[in-house]
């Protein structure tokens, strides 16, 4: 995963939009449960993550930083056992202003979470990606 920090609010809302689309997309393409998706469908799902991918580093640029795996691994679990991080951090995008500061508060005592405590600290807009 790579850490980006972007200045424009619309681009950074325009990504949360992107990677929630991405997400759920991913979750039909990866589904046990629903097994008949048609070949059709599974391309257009492979398009649009391509699509997605494209666009956020398009708007994104250069990265900030990228998480080792014992990073990575430390991201996923704070996410995963912590409801508001799920809700914020998860989406893979941090907005700044309140919900920065509440991230922030909530990560700084998290091992593994400096790289991203630091991108909060910028003042800017977060994408992990």
């Amino acid at each position: 995963m790579k850490i980006y920090t972007i200045k424009n609010d619309k681009s950074a809302a325009d990504i949360l939009l992107l990677l929630k689309l991405n997400a759920d997309c991913a979750r039909l393409h990866w589904s046990r449960s629903i097994k008949d998706v048609p070949s059709n469908v599974m391309s257009a799902l492979e398009t649009i993550e391509g699509y997605v991918e494209h666009k956020v580093m398009s708007i994104c640029g250069s990265e900030r930083s990228e998480l080792t795996e014992d990073e990575e691994n430390a991201f996923l679990r704070v996410v995963k056992n912590n409801r508001v991080l799920k809700e914020t951090l998860g989406t893979g995008v941090v907005l700044k202003g309140k919900q920065a500061t509440e991230v922030k508060e909530i990560i700084k005592t998290e091992k593994g979470m400096k790289k991203i405590e630091e991108a909060i600290e910028s003042g800017e807009n977060v994408v992990i990606f």
